[in-house]
Parts: C-alpha cells; sequence; structure tokens
C-alpha cells in the first residue's frame, strides 16, 4: 500500500458480491495551499 495511506483506517465491504474498500490518506498526504507570487 502506498504510504500516504493511513492503514489503521482501512474499512473493506462485501455487499451482493462487491468489495469495496476504503483507504483515507493519511493527514500529512492530504492537499496544501501554496502561495503563488505574481
Amino acid at each position: 500500500l502506498p504510504c500516504s495511506v493511513s492503514q489503521e483506517e482501512i474499512v473493506a465491504e462485501l455487499n451482493n458480491g462487491v468489495l469495496t474498500v476504503t483507504m483515507p490518506k493519511c493527514e500529512e498526504a492530504k492537499c496544501h495551499k501554496v502561495a503563488v507570487k505574481g
């Protein structure tokens, strides 16, 4: 798994033969704003 995934919060669900895996990003991997001069 990518290191940007919070491994403690991974959830896998099987419903009607469909596997859904949810892998939330770690806090440090989330978007951040960058100031642009000009």
